[in-house]
């Protein structure tokens, strides 16, 4: 007979051996309850112990204490199916934040391991706790084609945004030149899962070609513009103000004698003196002025001294008008008054910062109807060692960000 305790209401009970493993339900409390089975028990005695003396019978013992046994045929064996089952109101939140937990530890283990083992940070655009990546959406095959339009787009968009700065504000900005390899760099960096010389490769060819095209659209639409409008200012309206401009004034140790000993360059100093001593028209002599040089083909000092500035380069002057004419008689007064007097000649020295201003726009005019060296004469002209610094600041942290982990 097995003997044990009700777990519910601690009701004695015994029952025969046979009902052990199995679910019977207690007669008192009605709780259903297992069966335990029978248990064995095995004394060792060691073998040069004594022998061991006899126990009384358990029962001898217990017969003064024993509790009270209910009939065996009250006790009936319970299905399991019988047992109502209760449910916990909590249990399916519960559930439900085990999974939660055991997907993201799933998820963050694999990374984890490999950051300590490699000592790399975590893919980028993806959090430690296994958060959304781009990289999780598109196919490894994709990763860099991908890449590469992403730099390409990043570029561009930065362009764009550059033409309409310089729109906004006048001025070239040539400082975008670092950032627009630093966009083609994000570009990539979005899908670059292993970082490697590839990548940062990529962003300086990349950087490269869209510095190049952003330079090219510049150029076109902000540099030529910006001479065209320089080479036809009316520099002689506000003469004085010309004339004591730094950027216009000889440089140090120059020598500027060969201007008294030519006709063209005389001739464009007594039209500019004629505006400051015969009121003449200060636009009309500006423009006469530069068609003297255009057609002499002396826009340049450096082929003026060279002798090789003979021909007209295919420059014509125009018919002059009645109000051209008005003013190239007073330029041909000053220029008498100079052949008399010598001392009013030296003294025209004063006009040479105002012919240099002239002839820097008559240079400009010619480079930019060149038909095949106007571009290049822009594009070059913008070119200095500050936008070189620029672009081999974007170049380097482009490849810094697509090889090296941060």
């Amino acid at each position: 007979m097995i003997k044990y305790t009700c777990p519910s209401c601690h009701q004695k009970l015994g029952v025969p051996d046979n009902y052990a493993g199995h679910r019977v339900r207690c007669n008192k409390c009605s709780t259903p309850s297992i069966v335990p089975k029978p248990v064995t028990e095995v004394v060792i005695t060691p073998a040069a112990a004594p022998a061991a003396q006899p126990q009384p019978a358990p029962a001898a013992r217990s017969s003064s204490v024993q509790p009270q046994v209910e009939p065996l045929e009250t006790l009936d064996i319970v299905s399991d199916a019988d047992i109502p089952v209760e449910t916990d109101p909590n249990a399916e939140i519960l559930r439900q934040a085990r999974s939660e937990k055991a997907a993201r530890e799933f998820k963050a283990s694999p990374k984890q391991s490999k950051t300590k083992s490699t000592g790399t940070s975590p893919r980028p655009g993806k959090s430690d706790a296994g958060g959304f990546s781009l990289t999780d959406i598109v196919p490894d095959i994709l990763h860099l084609p991908l890449s590469i339009v992403l730099a390409c787009l990043f570029a561009g968009v930065l362009i764009v945004v550059w033409c309409a700065a310089t729109r906004a504000v006048e001025k070239s900005l040539f400082i975008f030149e670092m950032f627009i390899p630093l966009a083609a760099a994000a570009g990539i960096r979005l899908l670059a899962v292993n970082r490697t010389f590839v990548h940062g490769l990529l962003a300086l060819v990349i950087g490269l070609a869209a510095i190049a095209i952003g330079r090219s659209v510049m150029t076109r639409q902000v540099i030529i513009p910006y001479l065209q409008k320089q080479s036809h200012q009316e520099i002689l309206v506000d003469l004085k103000a010309t004339q004591s401009d730094p950027k216009y004034q000889p440089r140090e140790g120059e020598s500027v004698s060969f201007i008294a000993k030519d006709g063209d360059f005389m001739q464009c100093v007594a039209l500019i003196a004629a505006v400051d001593q015969a009121d003449a028209d200060p636009k009309i002599a500006r423009k006469l002025a530069v068609q003297t040089l255009r057609a002499s083909n002396k826009t340049s000092f450096i082929e003026y001294i060279a002798n090789t500035s003979s021909s007209s380069a295919g420059y014509s002057r125009p018919e002059p008008t009645d109000a051209e004419m008005d003013v190239l008689s007073k330029a041909y007064s000053v220029s008498a008054q100079w052949e008399e007097d010598i001392d009013l000649r030296d003294a025209a020295r004063k006009y040479y910062p105002a012919l240099n201003a002239v002839f820097i726009q008559a240079d400009i005019q010619r480079k930019l109807e060149a038909p095949d060296g106007g571009f290049r004469f822009a594009l070059l002209s913008s070119l200095g060692l500050l936008e070189v610094f620029w672009i081999f600041v974007g170049l380097s942290g482009a490849y810094s960000m697509s090889v090296f982990e941060s």
